[in-house]
């Protein structure tokens, strides 16, 4: 597999990753009034997001 096509691969795991990361914490934070994990949730989200892109996203693909 050339890289061009593994750095895809990773990138488009990343993003779908991170669209269902975003979809459960919404649906939690939807159905549960605590504030606590509302504000759990959405600090899920901001870091899931960040560590995904941040791996996704290397230099070399085949260290994604």
């Amino acid at each position: 597999m050339s890289d061009l096509n593994t750095r895809l691969l990773t990138q488009q795991y990343a993003k779908d990753a991170i669209a269902e990361i975003e979809k459960t914490a919404d649906t939690i934070i939807a159905t549960n009034p605590s504030l606590d994990v509302q504000k759990k949730m959405l600090e899920w989200k901001i870091y899931s997001a960040q560590r995904f892109k941040s791996f996704a996203f290397q230099t070399s693909p085949k260290l994604a």
